[in-house]
């Protein structure tokens, strides 16, 4: 049986930091040699709702793709990364072949530090501007993206558009349905899964907190009460921030989605390393019309494939639960 040198382990262990919807984690890697990987799509884990395209599931594989190539760097290793898939259906996503580097990088924390404290906050932030060193920081990543302050025109409509979108999305039971099968509404389902969305995750304060591990069921997640609760909170959420971050794509090959990815979690970090917090909210992207609309809204010449929700929290979250890189190894 092939197996992993430890270092390629803990490498895989830092990669699986990497963002995705709901926190599906729908990465499984195969061991084709001692060096070389195969990194494949899982379907059993596929948000075939909200993503029926698999637009978003390839966008969180360029982001995987970018996080173990600079785990691995950190570690002393170049990544040579080559794309094998070539339609959204494919489960063979990218092939990696690692070999040692001339030097250690020194972009990524020691250990990798900085990949594992990338995440989500989902409460409100502050209203107040984002500093223009930390515009700056964001723009100079890539030049596929933007920033939109939130009392723009563009803020504005992305403001009314993302918490219309998401009503719209929450009360379609068949995505409703879809996402409170990753809630995690138990202590044992947390520890046993080690993926999808806790309380603590999605910035649920005490005492509701305690109501959500003792007394919600998945099912709770298809109450008019919940929908209500959360589509006010998406409201707050979207009206509680400095601005967006836009992040565009060249078009919508399979190659720029995997690469616009790669520049998101660029983003994502830098913003960790800034201490910004960030919330990436996709329902604008997701939902007629505001899909077909925001191109034009934003003035936009390329197709836009994230939104982020960006500003400064009181206290940025801790990263979500992640399942142990035997679960997906094959």
């Amino acid at each position: 049986m092939l197996s992993l040198p430890p270092a390629l382990r803990d490498v895989l262990t830092v990669a699986a930091h990497s963002p995705s919807g709901h926190n599906t984690q729908p990465w499984k890697v195969k061991v084709l040699a001692a060096d070389v990987l195969l990194i494949r799509s899982d379907p059993q884990r596929w948000l075939t709702a909200v993503d029926p395209a698999n637009r978003e599931l390839l966008l969180s594989f360029g982001a995987f793709a970018e996080t173990l190539a600079q785990a691995a760097a950190a570690a002393g290793w170049h990544a040579d990364l080559a794309i094998v898939a070539t339609a959204p259906t494919d489960t063979d996503i990218w092939r990696v072949a690692f070999s040692p580097a001339a030097e250690r990088s020194a972009a990524s924390a020691p250990g990798g530090a900085i990949l594992t404290q990338r995440a989500t906050t989902r409460t409100p932030f502050a209203t107040r501007a984002l500093e223009a060193q930390h515009v700056q920081a964001l723009l100079g990543i890539a030049r596929t993206v933007s920033y939109v302050p939130r009392e723009s025109v563009e803020g504005r409509w992305l403001v009314d558009g993302m918490a219309a979108a998401f009503r719209q999305q929450t009360l379609d039971d068949q995505k409703q349905a879809e996402l409170a099968t990753w809630l995690r509404f138990s202590r044992s389902a947390v520890k046993r899964r080690g993926d999808g969305l806790t309380a603590e995750a999605l910035g649920i304060a005490f005492p509701v907190r305690l109501a959500w591990y003792t007394v919600f069921r998945p099912s709770t997640a298809l109450s008019s009460a919940f929908r209500n609760s959360s589509i006010n909170n998406t409201r707050a959420q979207a009206q509680g921030c400095a601005g967006f971050a836009l992040i565009r794509s060249h078009d919508a090959s399979i190659a720029a989605l995997l690469e616009t990815g790669r520049v998101y979690e660029r983003v994502c970090l830098k913003m960790t390393e800034l201490g910004v917090a960030h919330h990436t909210m996709s329902q604008a992207l997701e939902e007629a019309p505001w899909a077909q609309e925001i191109q034009g809204a934003l003035q936009s010449a390329d197709p836009i494939q994230f939104v982020i929700r960006v500003g400064y929290a009181r206290k940025l979250a801790r990263p979500s639960i992640r399942r142990s890189i035997d679960d997906f190894i094959e």
